[in-house]
């Protein structure tokens, strides 16, 4: 498993290196696939990651380091999911709460008018009546 001391030291893509060379050579390199796997895995790329456990259960399926790896991508894949459409589902309450307001606040707003002008009319029969 990779260390997050490397993770500090290299950027991703130096990570990904050395088991992208090894996959060149041999596209069903076991070792490759894991080390690529959980190197996407460590950059937060959990599909590629889960994609890269799955072909090395279909190669190599009593590679158990593989089966617990692919466990821990879905897993980050469902809370990544959870994550987004909490965010969704608040995006979209704002949004409807922002349109809601306006029209709250102009019926509020025609009320207020519509009181004037029945004040005024009121006070205007006041003064009619007067004369």
């Amino acid at each position: 498993m990779l260390k997050n001391k490397k993770l500090g030291k290299k950027k991703p893509p130096a990570l990904l290196l050395p088991s992208f060379q090894a996959l060149e050579l041999d596209s069903n390199n076991e070792k490759g696939l894991f080390r690529r796997g959980e190197a996407r895995l460590a950059v937060n790329d959990f599909e590629l990651a889960r994609a890269d456990f799955q072909k090395v259960l279909q190669l190599y399926p009593s590679n158990k380091a593989a089966k617990a790896q692919l466990q821990i991508a879905q897993l980050k894949i469902r809370q990544q999911h959870e994550r987004e459409k909490k965010m969704y589902a608040n995006m979209f309450q704002r949004l409807a709460d922002k349109e809601g307001k306006p029209e709250a606040d102009a019926g509020c707003k025609e009320e207020a008018d519509m009181k004037e002008k029945q004040n005024g009319v009121e006070e205007k029969t006041d003064v009619d009546i007067e004369i």
